[in-house]
């Protein structure tokens, strides 16, 4: 902690002192816990995401080999239209 409380100027010794005793007092490690559970929780998401969406574009190519690929968005809108 030396030096951090280089970052809040504003606040008076009283006020820092405060802040530090209710870090303290509270158990961090549970609250860090969580929120390391969370984000593992969040990129197991998007992990699944990212393979289901991944899939039906595969099981596309797979059933019909000779679609052109498209290089950009335009390209789609302007085959679509035909």
């Amino acid at each position: 902690m030396q030096g951090e409380t280089n970052l809040l100027d504003d606040l008076d010794d009283e006020q820092i002192a405060i802040a530090v005793r209710k870090v303290n007092d509270t158990d961090i490690e549970d609250l860090l816990t969580a929120e390391q559970n969370r984000a593992r929780f969040m990129l197991t998401i998007v992990d699944y995401t990212d393979e289901e969406s991944n899939s039906p574009m595969a099981r596309i190519e797979e059933l019909f080999p000779n679609l052109p690929a498209f290089q950009t968005e335009s390209e789609i809108q302007t085959a679509a239209r035909k």
